[in-house]
């Protein structure tokens, strides 16, 4: 537009006639002026085109929280005090149009304060005995119980005390402050919470080293820390808000052994304070816990 715009105006002064000499002056200040906008143009029409392209899964999340409304219904507003633990009784689910069952007949029970280890190769379904056992999936067979009420009737009390470590923990371009207490209001953060979560996830000492210590900016996704730093602080995101149980959905799969034995000391140290389920393909990260179970072709079996 622009170039088209000095060629337009160039045109209509040498068909008036003007003396082109009288307007380089002005001309050349708008050309200069022209490329040093041309770059926040660029910026503001790709900008745009993102925008364009978020939408749909802006409005498909919306549309989630909507359908995902808690109910009114008291009777599904049971609070529970996570005092007796988590079973399964008889669970089987299969994928819709599918006509393979993932699980079949699973019973299963996590006491408080245990650490249970759950292993078995990849597709077997052991993120599915998850999804269930998080209340994200509704078994089609069987029930979840959370210290004997099924988990359908007690879910929001049960989220409260739930914590889920991914295998790929998220973390923001920020400081280490606002990846551990991530969702907090600044003005809210304590500090003194801060510090103590990282003191469980063994990674205060290598905080303290650092010129800023909580202030320091970590990068996307935390491309200044190691692997191991970034899933200790993953882990110590899940206990700032001191749930009663964290779940790990191959946590430790990314990590080399060195590392992976770090994680995994720092959550046995806390062994009997949290209830921990832990699900990996590797025996080394759940050698440690009190109960494993084994998922193959469909069946959970206890083998500690």
């Amino acid at each position: 537009i622009v170039i088209l715009s000095v060629l337009a105006y160039l045109l209509f002064l040498t068909f008036g006639g003007a003396d082109l000499s009288h307007y380089l002056p002005g001309l050349s200040a708008l050309v200069l002026a022209a490329v040093r906008l041309l770059p926040s143009c660029s910026r503001i029409n790709t900008s745009m085109t993102q925008l364009g392209y978020a939408r749909t899964a802006v409005e498909s999340i919306c549309r989630a929280f909507e359908e995902t409304e808690p109910k009114t219904d008291e009777h599904q507003r049971r609070e529970v005090d996570f005092s007796a633990g988590i079973s399964l009784r008889d669970v089987s689910y299969t994928y819709e149009g599918s006509a393979e069952t993932v699980l079949t007949q699973v019973d299963m029970d996590i006491p408080v304060g245990s650490s249970v280890g759950i292993v078995g190769p990849s597709g077997t379904g052991k993120t599915t005995l998850l999804d269930i056992l998080l209340g994200l999936l509704a078994p089609e067979q069987g029930q979840v119980f959370v210290d004997g009420i099924p988990i359908d009737q007690c879910y929001e009390s049960y989220l409260r005390k739930t914590a889920y470590v991914l295998q790929n923990t998220f973390l923001l371009d920020g400081t280490i402050r606002d990846n551990v207490a991530m969702g907090e209001e600044p003005a809210d953060i304590d500090d003194e919470r801060v510090w103590s979560v990282l003191e469980d996830a063994a990674l205060a000492e290598t905080v303290r080293r650092l010129p800023k210590e909580l202030d320091t900016q970590i990068g996307e996704q935390g491309i200044r820390l190691s692997g191991g730093e970034r899933q200790r602080l993953g882990l110590a995101r899940a206990l700032y808000r001191d749930p009663a149980l964290i779940v790990f959905d191959e946590a430790t799969s990314a990590l080399d052994l060195e590392t992976e034995s770090a994680v995994m000391t720092s959550i046995y140290c806390m062994k009997g304070q949290k209830t921990f389920v832990i699900v990996s393909h590797r025996m080394s990260a759940i050698s440690g816990c009190d109960r494993i179970y084994r998922v193959k072709d469909g069946k959970v079996v206890r083998e500690r």
